[in-house]
């Protein structure tokens, strides 16, 4: 009587009701306080009539199971012919939580700060005026969830009939995140389970429109920030699915890119977007926007947010720099320029999600894209693509240049073709490039195009680009590399997962060319190369000043002269600084040289030293004009094999033969400039007369079968070490007996029929019919002592006994 008055009250405390229809039941209903009321005079009349009833904390959670029972009907039909009766006209609710479950497609949970319901609720046709204060706190369709965690408030008239199940609602003012909307809607449970509501708001603020937009949907806009007013008209409901439809009117307003300062003004928009079962469409009526300084006008379609397919009409201008920073393009560093652009943007995007990547990807834009004074630098690297310039289109997802032209540090290039999937690498997500085109060149400086790193001082190194692909038609009209320099260059450049080629490639270089293939594979670390090549007519001057002299100083480009032909193969690994592992180097080169010159090799000049320092031979031997001879060498046709092969070049027996001297050498040249070379030259080319002997036979003329002296170079080549070569001397003298013995019995087969069956017997292969001149030949050995002084024509100087000394076993000569 007390609590309530003027009203009497009935209060129950933990109020529990479980659920029926269900194999476990739950707690359908729990009210921590309720109170009926009952008028004062009704009351003591003994007519108990509930007026109004207050629910103080706790919730209700009803639900409709799959086979269409009901957890919440727990009320029987009574025959009691009781005077007292439930009546209500007012319900009351505070921090009250409701949970609606249907099947399995809809859920419904709201927390009710405050509600008061007002009505006749006994009538057949009930219209209940209510004052709402309350949070949606989710609302899940068809197992996705639509909202969450949004603020509710306002009258709303509800009205439903005892003889259906159809409940209808409707506000002239309602506010949604203090949002003003009118409001109006129904929800039946009729022969099937369905609701709608509309709601309509004029100059609404779009960041709190943006709480209207289903949770799916605005995942797409999760990274941007709306400003403005617009029109708005919601039209929800799901009777055929879950369905948004929203009316956009002369949305005016800013659509800012999180984290950065870049922002899309919208200086108009009408338009419309619609989602029905998790399908969406933004329709475009009119959009005008503007970049920066740029602007642009669109119309058309988006189809789909999930999976988007584009429709529309494009016309505008834009600065490239305010586009990256709207974008959040991370991957470069600077991109600058200008793009005009009028034309048809379509395309079908294959992508659950809508981001940075699939707004640019799988699209076409059939019209004219114009760049204009186009910059762009890769973040960390040393490039700059500058005064870039093009038409463009876009097909396939691939941007086709007709021409586009710029630079790249200080090389200029002009690039025809397609590059494949352009759009998104430019946000650098995940997404490669490829290109398929034609490119020229006028110059290529590699040492700007080589370095990967932005540090000045550090040296330049090369580091294959990632995310990217070419097969390029090269043509190039110049290309230097330090003292490397070659002409006219062309071929085809492939590069992809790491691996670069040219096959083929041809280049004028030392006014000869080369022509060849070359494979560069990435590795930790660096690279592995193996290449081929065919070099002709090269002067070979060139060719050692255009590699550095191959890393030595001993020979260089200063002391030799010619027209060098090969043909080599190669392979090595190199670090990213193109430093060469020596232990890596496997090559072969067939290798010839014609009008030849080695001059002034300080090397071959100390052999004539070598030889003065010894007694015997400086008898013999005019060692200053045999200096002489050495410091100028020149030859016709030098022809040999070289392999390169655990760090050692093997030189296989070489002639070099001029008109004044002949010299035959073989070797091993080590990497570290070490060396182990034979080398002979013939005595009569040494002789002190520094001519052809003469005796009373005639002229004696050296035939290529007389004496030879042998010498042996070790050590290193900067500081040669001289000595007597024994082996070869014998092994010479060896092959010299053979041969004679084989042409003695040719002979004897040929003149007397022996030896027939020898197949080694052979006549000599300089037999002419005239007769020979007459040979001398002269063989120290065991014994043997230098001739008296009085069989020479000039009697020589007299020497100390000991220079001769060990000389009886001597086998140089």
């Amino acid at each position: 009587l007390v609590q309530k008055f003027p009203y009497a009250s009935l209060r129950f405390s933990k109020v529990v009701v479980p659920e029926v229809n269900v194999d476990s039941p739950d707690t359908l209903l729990f009210v921590e306080d309720l109170y009926l009321q009952i008028g004062l005079l009704d009351f003591f009349s003994g007519d108990y009539f509930v007026s109004e009833a207050e629910f103080n904390g706790g919730f209700f959670r009803m639900k409709t199971l799959e086979d269409d029972s009901k957890n919440y009907v727990f009320w029987k039909t009574s025959t009691d012919s009781s005077e007292s009766q439930v009546n209500l006209s007012n319900i009351e609710l505070k921090d009250f939580t409701y949970q609606l479950t249907h099947r399995n497609d809809l859920s419904l949970s709201v927390t009710i700060e405050k509600a008061d319901i007002n009505g006749d609720f006994s009538a057949e046709e009930v219209e209940l005026n209510s004052d709402l204060d309350l949070t949606l706190l989710s609302l899940v369709v068809d197992q996705k969830e639509l909202y969450t965690n949004t603020e509710i408030s306002g009258g709303i008239l509800f009205a439903f009939g005892s003889e259906n199940e159809v409940y209808t609602f409707q506000s002239n003012q309602i506010e949604i995140e203090n949002e003003s909307f009118s409001l109006n809607g129904l929800y039946s449970n009729e022969e099937i389970s369905f609701w709608k509501a509309s709601l309509i708001g004029d100059k609404v603020n779009a960041e709190k429109c943006m709480n209207l937009i289903p949770l799916e949907s605005r995942e797409s806009l999760k990274n941007y920030e709306v400003e403005g007013k617009t029109g708005l008209n919601i039209d929800l409901g799901s009777k055929n699915g879950f369905s948004v439809l929203v009316d956009i009117d002369n949305f005016r307003g800013k659509l800012n890119r999180t984290g950065t300062s870049a922002e899309l003004i919208l200086n108009g928009y009408s338009g419309s977007y619609a989602l029905n079962d998790s399908k969406s469409n933004l329709d475009i009526k009119r959009l005008d926007g503007q970049i920066g300084p740029g602007k642009f006008s669109v119309k058309g379609a988006i189809h789909s947010f999930t999976r988007p397919r584009f429709d529309l009409d494009l016309q505008g201008k834009l600065e490239l720099d305010e586009l990256k920073d709207f974008l959040n393009i991370q991957f470069a560093e600077k991109m600058e320029g200008e793009v005009n652009f009028d034309g048809v943007l379509s395309g079908d995007i294959r992508s659950n999600k809508v981001d940075n990547v699939t707004l640019l990807k799988g699209i076409n834009f059939k019209g004219d894209i114009e760049l204009k004074n186009g910059i762009l630098k890769i973040r960390d690297h040393n490039q700059s693509f500058t005064d870039v310039e093009g038409l463009l289109e876009i097909a396939e997802n691939a941007v086709v240049a007709n021409r586009l032209s710029g630079k790249l540090g200080s090389n200029s290039f002009v690039l025809e073709g397609k590059i494949d999937n352009a759009l998104p690498f430019l946000t650098g997500e995940g997404e490669s490039i490829y290109v398929t085109a034609d490119l020229k060149m006028p110059v290529l400086k590699l040492e700007e195009v080589l370095s990967s790193s932005s540090d000045a001082e550090s040296p330049p190194s090369l580091s294959f680009p990632e995310k990217v692909g070419f097969k390029l038609g090269v043509e190039i009209g110049e290309i230097t590399y330090k003292s490397f320099k070659s002409s006219q260059i062309t071929g085809i450049a492939t590069y992809s997962n790491g691996l670069f080629s040219l096959n083929p490639v041809s280049m004028g270089f030392g006014e000869g060319s080369i022509r060849g293939k070359l494979k560069l594979r990435e590795i930790e670390g660096g690279f592995e190369v193996a290449s081929t090549a065919l070099i002709q007519s090269v002067e070979v001057d060139k060719l050692f000043e255009g590699f550095d002299n191959f890393g030595q100083q001993v020979v260089t480009s200063k002391n030799l002269d010619g027209q060098i032909n090969a043909d080599i193969t190669f392979g090595c690994v190199m670090d990213s600084f193109l430093n060469i592992n020596k232990e890596s180097i496997g090559s072969n080169v067939n290798l010839t040289i014609v009008d030849g010159k080695l001059q002034n090799v300080q090397s071959l000049v100390e052999v004539a030293d070598y030889i003065r320092s010894e007694p015997l031979w400086n008898t013999f031997i005019k060692t200053e004009e045999l200096k002489s001879k050495l410091k100028n060498i020149e030859f016709d046709t030098f022809r040999n094999n070289l392999t390169i092969e655990n760090q050692n070049v093997t030189i296989p027996e070489m002639e070099i033969s001029s008109s004044i001297l002949t010299l035959t050498a073989s070797g091993v040249h080590g990497f570290d400039n070490s060396i182990d070379y034979s080398m002979s030259f013939r005595l009569s080319e040494l002789l002190q007369t520094g001519r052809e002997k003469e005796s009373e036979f005639g002229y004696i003329v050296d035939d290529g079968t007389g004496f030879k002296i042998f010498i042996r170079a070790s050590g290193s080549l900067e500081n040669p070490v001289f000595s007597k070569d024994k082996a070869s001397a014998r092994q010479s003298r060896k092959e010299k007996f053979e041969e004679e013995k084989r042409n003695f019995k040719g002979i004897l087969k040929e003149e007397f029929g022996l030896f027939k069956s020898d197949t080694t017997a052979t006549l000599p292969q300089n037999q002419v019919d005239e007769p020979e001149p007459f040979i001398m030949e002269v063989e120290f050995g065991p014994g043997d002592t230098l001739p008296d002084s009085t069989q020479t024509k000039k009697k020589k100087g007299k020497r100390k006994k000991d220079d001769y000394e060990g000389l009886e076993d001597d086998d140089d000569l």
